[in-house]
Formats: C-alpha cells, structure tokens, sequence
C-alpha cells in the first residue's frame, strides 16, 4: 500500500484543505494519531472520496419535523406512510407546502440538540472509512452552519469537508465525490448515470424505487443500516 509520512505534526490540531475548511473552520477533524516530536506517522493514502448526507441519511430530522406538523396543522402522518422525502403533500384534506416543510426544519435545525442519530452506528464506521476514504458531507439540509458542525461534533462524525448546496440534485455536479449515500434516490440514481456510485438507505419514501428500480444493480446499492453501508462501500472501493 502507498503510504504517505507525516513528521512531528501534531495531527489533532491541523486544519484540514479544501471547501470544508475554506467554509467550516471550526469543522470537528477525523480522529488521527498524533506525533511525538521528531517521530513520524505513517497514515495510508486515503483513496476515494464518499458523500454523506445528513437528513435522514444521518439525522432523524422527519420524526420531529412530523411532530412539528400535528403541533401547526392538527394533522399526524405516521412516518411510515410518508411518500414524500419533503412531506409537502396532502395530509388528511390539510395541504403541507415545500415552503411549510422548510419553514419547520429550519425552526428544528436551531436546536440542533432535539435532531436525533438514525443510527447509532453510523459514528463509528464513518471513523473506520476515513482512514481509508475521504469523506464529504454532501447536503442540502436547512441547517445554518453552526448548527451543522455543532451536530456532527456532538455525534462524533468525523470529515473532511462539507459541501452545502441548495438542492439535492446539485450533490451530482461534485465531480470528486465517488459514491454518494443519500436518501432521495434521483441523487443515487444520478450518480449511476453518471459512471459513479450510489448507496440508498431504506425509508418509507424511496420503498417503491428499491422495489421498481431497473438501475444497474452494480452501481446502485440498497442499504438498510450501517454496517451494511460500510460493506458496500468496501466493495465498490475494491472495484475502482
């Protein structure tokens, strides 16, 4: 394996290049070794690069934003039967707009605190990717920077930058990024027709594509939890 050596640098405390530091300063770092003075610190060279998303992929943001819809409208949807990753749909004759929908995640996302993990496991195999992999936090989440970086500190999800766009799809023109690992399955299926890869994590709303889809199977991959995610993140590295 190339190796690269990284002498008497105290790791921990080294600001990392790219969009994430240009953007995120502050932005937790992955965890790494650090050096003795006049020792060196043999870190593989890390290899491709995977984009994560962060609500619903990460961050249970549909639960409270549902909650947050029953307090305003009077109406509960149960998260099973949502259809619609954003929720602007029909709701018992009540109709829930895009903008009702960003309006409510972007009053949860301040209290970043009440955003639950989906899966706890994710933390620490993201720990183990990074060591091999470059990570990117791929979002178009309604979250304000601090907050974000907050969270992912909070829950000890280690990166390498955070690429914040306005809308999903803009995820694709990232041409860096890999394999990205996303909910809303226009941004995996894209990245299949695109030569790239992509993992979909199980929800209720992209169910009827895991079960229609006619993609490539060898491009894009269906997950229903983490460990699973890192075993096809595993295979799809040994095939680049």
């Amino acid at each position: 394996m190339v190796q690269k050596t990284i002498h008497g640098e105290h790791l921990a405390h080294r600001k990392f290049t790219g969009v994430g530091a240009q953007s995120f300063p502050d932005a937790p770092l992955r965890d790494a070794p650090i050096s003795l003075p006049n020792t060196a610190v043999i870190l593989p060279v890390r290899r491709i690069t995977l984009g994560i998303d962060v609500d619903d992929t990460l961050a249970d943001v549909k639960r409270p934003a549902l909650a947050e819809v029953k307090r305003r409208f009077g109406v509960e949807l149960p998260f099973d039967q949502v259809r619609n990753p954003r929720t602007e749909e029909n709701i018992k004759g009540v109709t829930v707009t895009d903008a009702d929908m960003t309006q409510i995640l972007r009053d949860i996302w301040p209290n970043p605190d009440q955003v639950a993990l989906l899966d706890p496991t994710a933390p620490a195999i993201i720990t183990t990717l990074i060591q091999t992999h470059k990570i990117a936090i791929t979002t178009a989440t309604d979250a304000e920077k601090d907050a974000l970086v907050y969270w992912l500190g909070k829950q000890k999800i280690p990166f390498d930058e955070i690429l914040h766009v306005g809308s999903s799809k803009e995820k694709l023109g990232f041409g860096h990024v890999s394999v990205f690992i996303d909910d809303y399955h226009p941004v995996v299926e894209g990245a299949a027709q695109t030569g790239r890869y992509g993992i979909l994590p199980k929800t209720p709303w992209n169910e009827h594509y895991r079960k229609g889809n006619t993609m490539d199977n060898n491009r894009v991959f269906h997950s229903n939890h983490w460990q699973q995610v890192q075993e096809f993140v595993v295979t799809i590295s040994s095939s680049i």
